[in-house]
């Protein structure tokens, strides 16, 4: 890593390259373009066949830096030379990566003057990794966060800059808390680079203490299964939406829940993944220990609805057992 400059830099504006790939990087791209450095590059990863039809799409930041003008690079890997042939003419000062989705190279680390800042949506150690915003929903976690960090050659590892925390609200899915601190990271980014530029920005190694990694979600991690509690259930359905989703099964067809929570319900001795009530006003599901009230679901082959919906199409009878694909 590059030692941080202890003095006030020059007022030329830094050089400037943004690594990001979806969503939740453009706020951290845009406030770059709109501030005083000089975003020079932006790099996200290949376009992706994605939905039905998979048609070719690049990620959403490339098609932000496409929209304005940016230079756009979408190396397919950062290990080729080819990579590193690409980033020496633009002699950045500073590279800044904001889930960009794929490991920098200890050679591509070193590259620019002041090294690679990364934007991380949650407070190190805590959830290194590809899944912080999702984990922290799923654990139940009240609190999280955004850190910007120096780059290293581990995952997540290098040494803390700025930290900000931000409260996990009771409703909060992956998708509600990554707007959140998706702008917060932008915010946390500008005052970094402000220190930065003062000569007065200093990094502390990560603690051990405390330290837990937050792998990337798999579709079948949102497979419910309704012998664990209502409470675990509830924040499954929170920490996997929008994606991968969590989902069941009736009669043998996928439905996904997408919004549900916690009630009380008088049923004795129920199965886990039985409908203890169901009529046209709603749908409470039996789980290990507690009860879970479906709000809006998505059945297979068709769009979300809400749970009046589904029940006057679906013909749903109390006594029903979800779970079982067959």
């Amino acid at each position: 890593m590059k030692p941080l400059p202890t003095e006030p830099l020059p007022a030329t504006p830094l050089r400037v390259i943004f690594m990001g790939s979806p969503d939740l990087a453009l706020p951290c791209v845009q406030r770059l373009h709109d501030g005083p450095e000089d975003l020079i590059a932006v790099f996200s990863q290949p376009d992706k066949r994605v939905g039905r039809g998979r048609k070719t799409a690049p990620p959403p930041v490339a098609r932000w830096a496409t929209e304005h003008g940016v230079p756009l690079y979408q190396p397919a890997s950062l290990k080729r030379p080819r990579a590193l042939d690409t980033i020496d003419p633009l002699e950045p000062d500073l590279v800044v990566v904001v889930a960009y989705g794929k490991i920098l190279p200890p050679l591509f680390l070193r590259r620019p003057r002041y090294g690679c800042l990364n934007v991380h949506l949650s407070l190190l150690p805590a959830y290194r990794g590809a899944g912080p915003i999702q984990w922290a929903v799923l654990d139940g976690r009240q609190t999280t966060g955004v850190t910007t960090m120096l780059m290293d050659d581990g995952l997540d590892t290098g040494p803390i800059l700025l930290q900000r925390e931000d409260a996990i609200r009771p409703e909060d899915t992956a998708g509600s808390l990554a707007d959140r601190l998706a702008e917060l990271g932008a915010d946390l980014l500008e005052q970094t680079l402000r220190e930065l530029r003062a000569g007065t920005l200093a990094a502390t190694p990560q603690p051990e203490q405390g330290a837990s990694y937050a792998p990337q979600l798999t579709k079948q991690l949102g497979q419910i299964d309704w012998t664990r509690s209502a409470e675990e259930i509830e924040r499954l359905v929170r920490g996997t939406h929008p994606w991968p989703g969590a989902y069941t099964f009736r009669q043998g067809k996928r439905v996904k829940i997408l919004r549900c929570y916690l009630v009380d319900n008088p049923a004795t001795d129920p199965r886990p993944g039985e409908l203890v009530a169901a009529d046209r006003t709603g749908i409470t599901v039996a789980c290990g220990s507690g009860f879970l009230s479906l709000a809006d679901v998505q059945p297979e082959g068709k769009r979300p609805m809400d749970i009046c919906a589904f029940c006057n199409g679906s013909r749903v009878q109390q006594g029903e057992v979800w779970g079982d694909r067959t």
